[in-house]
């Protein structure tokens, strides 16, 4: 119920809106407002009933592959690569909220895009942007960064997400 409300207020702001559903219905809606891409959340990502559904809208997935093994990326790749779609950029992340940035693995990065030959991303949940600027050098086309108004906040994200004055640097 809250898609469409945000997607007219990120259009209002100027922002491009994306969202990572976890159900058809909510693949449904996202495609009714046109979206430029959808995010695959890594727990969906031995999900290859959701996978097929996803990659039959082609569209841009952005299939996040935290806490996943090298094998179920590769089933993942395959059944999206089956359907059609090859507009796929593999997220690295580590799904621990804050992340310690000696557990990033950013080489993996390395390792995806020649494995793959697909473009690459990076999912920060680290405090800061050092992380963010070192994908960057190992070849990642997408940054993934958490934004919060207040670090202080109640809930997982706020710690490790950037501020507004932390983004404008």
């Amino acid at each position: 119920k809250w898609i469409k409300k945000l997607d007219i207020y990120a259009k209002k702001c100027k922002i491009q809106f994306l969202s990572a559903p976890y159900h058809k219905e909510a693949v449904d809606e996202l495609i009714k407002i046109n979206i430029p891409a959808i995010k695959i959340g890594s727990g969906e990502i031995t999900n290859t009933e959701f996978l097929k559904y996803v990659a039959q809208k082609n569209k841009p997935i952005l299939l996040a592959t935290g806490a996943s093994t090298l094998k179920e990326i590769e089933v993942a790749v395959k059944t999206i690569l089956n359907k059609g779609n090859n507009k796929i950029i593999l997220m690295q992340a580590t799904t621990q909220y804050p992340s310690p940035i000696e557990d990033t693995n950013l080489k993996v990065l390395e390792h995806f895009r020649k494995k793959f030959k697909l473009n690459i991303g990076y999912s920060d949940h680290t405090p800061g942007y050092t992380a963010v600027l070192g994908s960057i050098a190992f070849g990642a086309n997408v940054i993934e960064k958490h934004f919060t108004l207040d670090n202080e906040s109640d809930g997982p994200d706020h710690p490790h997400s950037l501020d507004p004055i932390q983004f404008n640097v």
